[in-house]
């Protein structure tokens, strides 16, 4: 993972910030948007967003002693602070439908988490033309979005199909 992470950094630096984010190695300093979380300790910050959020490694034993790890949103603002995917692979596969949609997803998992229906509204809210639609604005958007999708497919890591399924894996919604 932490070779995967280099490389990241390594293409950010050729080709320019990825999806409004700006990866960087993870290290045990604490950003000061987690200083006030309890479990702080299982948190590390692998990208920060334009607006302050963070995209970082979670560990909930706080050992830090696998090659992988849940990656999380964690909102400038405060929420959402949730999954978007079990693992560093599965994140990358979904980035390309970019940061925005990721957010909307989390934002409304958030706001409706113990409803009944929330797998419904995921669904009917985000369909698979949602995220087609979003990966050709993407296209268009970003200079190194195909290049983008390049690399991770270099580094054996397809495109995701199905982008919903993964955040709603991460976040246990059935």
């Amino acid at each position: 993972m932490y070779e995967l992470l280099k490389s990241i950094i390594e293409f950010q630096n050729i080709n320019g910030r990825i999806y409004d984010l700006s990866f960087v190695l993870p290290s045990t300093e604490v950003p000061n948007l987690l200083l006030t979380f309890k479990n702080k300790a299982c948190y590390r910050k692998i990208a920060q967003h334009y607006s302050g959020s963070l995209i970082c490694l979670y560990d909930d034993s706080g050992n830090w002693t696998t090659d992988d790890y849940t990656i999380c949103w964690v909102d400038a603002n405060g929420e959402p602070n949730l999954p978007l995917s079990v693992s560093l692979k599965q994140f990358l596969s979904i980035l390309p439908y970019g940061t925005g949609l990721l957010y909307d997803v989390l934002y409304l998992i958030n706001k409706q988490l113990n409803k009944t229906k929330l797998s419904q509204y995921l669904n009917e809210d985000y369909s698979s033309k949602i995220w087609s639609e979003q990966l050709l604005t993407n296209k268009s958007h970003y200079k190194n979005h195909t290049l983008f999708i390049d690399f991770i497919s270099s580094n054996g890591i397809e495109l995701a199909k199905d982008p919903l399924t993964i955040i709603k894996v991460a976040n246990n919604i059935k």
